[in-house]
């Protein structure tokens, strides 16, 4: 499975302390897209399955974290890896981002898809015009789908007292924003910190 990065603890993409995980990878190419860098289908560390499920279970376990998030990156363009390591998490919640409709997911992956251990969905493709600075999804059209009814009530209490924000992490010289931007702010966000890695570089 190609990822990118993984952050923790990260509070600003789901109820309570979670692991953050973002894959590589991604051919829908959304205008005004936060993570434009992780497109490139060559990029990240190719993982196998049981190697990062044990890696993020012993994360989850150390930590005590409570959830897991998965982001990208297009998760589903991984997907057979994708459901192999939702079912070896040992964690409840399960949040994954797509930018494809709950309907084309249902449509592809059918049964498999409500099996995988994925307890929430946010679906749908990121319109750069829709962006209400909501917490959670990027843009209005997003389709929150419980897939695990008894994670509704956390999430609904999460929607309705957070707002939207981020969160910045730094790890071996560089920079990393988890959270979903607010509206206009995701290239802006980028330069800035294009401008602190160089200053960091030639200081």
């Amino acid at each position: 499975m190609k990822v990118s990065h993984w952050l923790f603890p990260v509070e600003v993409l789901g109820p309570n302390a979670r692991l953050a995980l973002w894959v590589q990878g991604c051919r829908k190419h959304c205008a005004g897209c936060v993570s434009p860098e992780l497109r490139a289908q060559n990029g990240g560390i190719d993982y196998q399955v049981p190697e990062l499920a044990k890696l993020l279970n012993r994360i989850l376990r150390e930590h005590r974290l409570q959830g897991v998030t998965i982001s990208g990156g297009e998760p589903f363009e991984q997907a057979e890896e994708l459901f192999a390591l939702c079912e070896s998490l040992q964690c409840a919640d399960i949040l994954v981002y797509s930018g494809y409709s709950y309907r084309t997911l249902c449509r592809r992956y059918g049964a498999k898809l409500k099996k995988s251990g994925i307890g929430v969905l946010v679906t749908g493709p990121y319109r750069q015009e829709l962006n209400d600075d909501l917490p959670l999804r990027g843009s209005a059209n997003q389709q929150i789908v419980y897939l695990k009814d008894e994670l509704r009530e956390s999430y609904r209490a999460y929607l309705a007292e957070e707002k939207r924000r981020q969160q910045m992490f730094v790890a071996e010289d560089q920079i990393f924003l988890a959270g979903i931007p607010p509206a206009g702010r995701a290239e802006v966000q980028r330069a800035e910190i294009e401008k602190i890695i160089a200053k960091e570089a030639v200081s």
